[in-house]
């Protein structure tokens, strides 16, 4: 587990259902856990981010502050 700014980031992602999976910003780092899940393509949901391995996946990414006032419609 890393810790930024007070939040404990862990780097796991969680199946919930078959082959779509969610995880932490550190999880996308782990490249052959990425491969293992046979996960081709990521949606990022955060502000600032770049993609960590452009060439080996397809990323779609939205970009949103996780702040309360951040109107997500």
């Amino acid at each position: 587990m890393a810790e930024s700014q007070g939040f404990v980031i862990q780097n796991t992602m969680d199946e919930i259902i078959d082959g779509l999976y969610v995880g932490s910003s550190m999880a996308e780092t782990d490249k052959d856990k990425l491969k293992s899940c046979r996960i081709t393509h990521i949606l990022t949901v955060a502000s600032h981010y770049q993609p960590t391995y452009p060439e080996d996946f397809v990323y779609k990414s939205i970009s949103i502050d996780d702040l309360p006032e951040e109107n997500i419609i």
